[in-house]
């Protein structure tokens, strides 16, 4: 099976693919954040915290202690397993600066006007599980956009050719395909990640874990719906990706259907939240 992190990293390192220099935070992003020190950092990335000038800033040391543990955790999971070893290549390859903040009104972002450089809204209460699959959804539009700016190279739209990488001069119409594209990608990689995750020895742990995929996997579900009833809109790229994430889809269903099948999903916001899913799963503890 070609996972979604491998057709990803196929065409990253093809010669045609769209190439961009390094990102440096842009000069006033940078009197507004704060290195995190990971003095076991294993991978090449930057960590800053937004302390001034956007949303809900941090500014309480023990958040910059709690944020670095969570995101310690998390970074080892993601590299401490061989078979996550596409995931981490995508993070590295695509990402050069993490911004962490805190808002309640802000989900987790990327934006192609800062290439190379995601943003994780971190709360008090978000444990490593919720870091790693940030990280890896802000990789996924990362990569799409590294790959190819407009998703022209995946997705069929009349002026593809003349998009520019802000995405404004879209119709409704190809920005509702091309934000559908990048949530298929993000998607497809955050489950093939809580998918191939060890269980954790924790009950409560292994129970998040399975909540995650769970939504995940139906979210992702209703993409691949999508897909297969517009398939005139995929180019081949697009259409190679579209069996890659279907056979992971398969995959999961044959190996996790019965732990994910059990999961209440009831009461979940757009971004999934743990101490509503612990309410309503009791038994999974």
């Amino acid at each position: 099976m070609n996972k979604p992190s491998q057709l990803l990293l196929q065409k990253l390192r093809t010669p045609t693919v769209f190439e961009r220099e390094h990102s440096m935070l842009d000069s006033q992003l940078r009197g507004c954040v704060e290195c995190l020190d990971l003095s076991d950092n294993c991978t090449n990335k930057k960590f800053w915290l937004l302390t001034n000038g956007g949303f809900e800033s941090i500014n309480d040391p023990k958040w910059e202690i709690n944020s670095e543990n969570s995101v310690m955790s998390a970074l080892n999971m993601l590299h401490g397993q061989v078979a996550l070893n596409g995931i981490s290549s995508l993070l590295e390859l695509c990402v050069d600066h993490v911004v962490i903040f805190r808002s309640t009104a802000r989900n987790s972002f990327y934006h192609p006007q800062l290439p190379r450089v995601i943003f994780i809204n971190i709360e008090q209460q978000s444990g490593p599980y919720h870091i790693l699959e940030e990280l890896v959804h802000q990789a996924g539009h990362a990569t799409v956009d590294s790959i190819s700016r407009n998703c022209s190279l995946y997705v069929d739209a009349r002026t593809a050719s003349s998009f520019s990488v802000d995405h404004h001069d879209r119709t409704p119409e190809e920005m509702g395909t091309v934000v559908r594209f990048h949530s298929f990608v993000t998607l497809s990689l955050v489950c093939e990640t809580l998918s191939l995750l060890e269980k954790p020895k924790d009950a409560s742990n292994a129970a998040l874990m399975t909540g995650r995929l769970s939504y995940a996997f139906h979210k992702l579900a209703y993409d691949l719906q999508f897909f297969i009833g517009a398939m005139e809109l995929l180019k081949k790229d697009g259409l190679l990706f579209f069996r890659g994430s279907f056979e992971l889809y398969n995959s999961i269903l044959r190996t996790h259907e019965n732990r994910i099948s059990e999961c209440e999903m009831r009461d979940q916001p757009y971004v999934f939240n743990e101490e509503i899913f612990l309410g309503h799963n009791a038994l999974m503890l």
